[in-house]
């Protein structure tokens, strides 16, 4: 099974929606600062083909505790606060059809988490899954 992963460093990006349904990305600069960060690890592969499955990982930083210093009680456990997990992955998605080469419509399963961690980033696995 073909399987792409690529990590994002910095805090994870969601489409933003403007008050009336609209929607539109941040800001151009970080859609290129994601499509620079996936092209420079793809090594020009060919994009997957068919159904794929992705599994994205959205790492925030760790809040602090009372003494200014970063609690590290919370890594690994559960980010409950905004953005919202559909709007993370809608931007995903919106990467995905401008750098990975795939439109929405071959995405056949996601699996998703939002958690605390040490570094801010967003870890993306793509695979075929064998039709």
């Amino acid at each position: 099974m073909a399987q792409e992963k690529y990590i994002i460093k910095g805090n994870p990006v969601s489409f933003l929606r403007h008050k009336d349904g609209r929607q539109w990305d941040e800001c151009k600069q970080t859609n290129v600062f994601w499509e620079i960060s996936i092209d420079a690890q793809r090594q020009n592969q060919e994009a997957l083909k068919g159904p794929i499955h992705i599994h994205a990982d959205f790492f925030f930083p760790m809040p602090f505790d009372k003494s200014k210093k970063i609690d590290t009680r919370y890594d690994g456990l559960p980010h409950a606060e905004y953005p919202s997990i559909i709007s993370l992955l809608k931007f995903v998605e919106h990467i995905g059809k401008r750098v990975l080469c795939f439109n929405e419509g071959v995405i056949a399963k996601i699996t998703t988490q939002k958690i605390y961690g040490k570094e801010a980033r967003t870890e993306l696995t793509v695979s075929q899954i064998k039709e």
